[in-house]
């Protein structure tokens, strides 16, 4: 299983992205932000408002072992969620089933 060294890759990619946006900030009432992570381009794309956003611009190419990505979402500390298989109440776990152009190892 690989999957889990892709998503902390691609979680970390998030987080300094982000914070390099300015968007980390210690706010129990920060507003989510959705970002599209590329782990084989290393690029982030965002921050989206909502996660159907996102969902659009992650499915504009679709994900394989040569396109790792993923939608992540900064929790109210700013930091990416760990695991990002459920995403805004999405099912981005189940991949192209779910409507997800998303690719980790593993599943």
């Amino acid at each position: 299983w690989y999957g889990w060294a892709e998503i902390k890759q691609m979680n970390t990619m998030a987080n300094k992205w982000a914070k390099k946006q300015g968007l980390i900030i210690d706010n129990p009432f920060l507003e989510k932000y959705y970002f599209v992570v590329n782990a084989s381009t290393k690029k982030v794309k965002g921050p989206y408002k909502n996660v159907l956003e996102a969902q659009k611009v992650l499915n504009e190419h679709k994900g394989g072992p040569s396109n790792r990505q993923m939608v992540a979402v900064l929790n109210e500390k700013g930091e990416s969620k760990s695991d990002p298989h459920t995403i805004g109440g999405l099912n981005q776990g189940a991949g192209e089933a779910g409507g997800f152009n998303k690719w980790w190892s593993g599943w």
